[in-house]
């Protein structure tokens, strides 16, 4: 089968996309919606010259190979990333905002595929935003410059939380290169916020 985005001729992530561990599935903050959620990933940083290009897997949540429909004990996501020359802070490095930005939209993917977040459309209606977990805090470390233009890997996993009917999960992650270098890493506190007015 013929590579859907750039990102699949890349040789080091052709190998991990076809870790059978793991199912390949489209970022949903990707595609625009009809609201303004999502706009930030689908929109603004969605263009040839910020980020053209992403994949995301999760891994299967009892490691396996074989097929599985349910996604609630998924505690592992990546998302591999094609930055390109604006998207920079200093000349030929990835400005620290973008960074934590990925890893704080790959953390709350992971809620997501979860099940933990609800379908787009029912998380805020009537300027209402429903039970939905928010960022109570994102902790970023800069442990190297992350070179532009470039692909990277967001890793992330579920630290804590995860019970039916949880408020709270702590998420980790890390940005890593084509030789699994951490250029950063990163924690979150996700809180699921009771019905409020945005």
């Amino acid at each position: 089968m013929p590579p859907t985005t750039p990102l699949e001729s890349t040789p080091w992530i052709a190998t991990l996309l076809s870790d059978k561990t793991y199912i390949t599935t489209p970022m949903p903050s990707r595609i625009p919606k009809s609201s303004t959620e999502d706009n930030f990933f689908a929109r603004t940083i969605n263009t040839p010259s910020t980020i053209p290009a992403c994949i995301m897997q999760y891994q299967r949540p009892d490691g396996s190979s074989g097929s599985q429909s349910k996604t609630e004990g998924v505690k592992r996501l990546r998302l591999f990333v094609r930055l390109a020359e604006n998207v920079t802070g200093y000349p030929g490095t990835l400005h620290g905002g973008v960074t934590a930005s990925l890893l704080d939209e790959s953390m709350g993917l992971l809620l997501g595929v979860r099940g933990e977040v609800g379908p787009a459309g029912e998380r805020a209606r009537d300027g209402v935003l429903s039970e939905v977990p928010v960022t109570a805090y994102l902790n970023t470390r800069f442990k190297r410059p992350i070179p532009v233009p470039a692909d990277v890997v967001v890793n992330v996993w579920l630290r804590e939380g995860g019970e039916a009917g949880g408020r709270k999960w702590v998420v980790g992650g890390d940005v890593r290169d084509e030789n699994e270098k951490v250029l950063a890493e990163g924690e979150c506190l996700y809180v699921r916020v009771r019905a409020s007015k945005l």
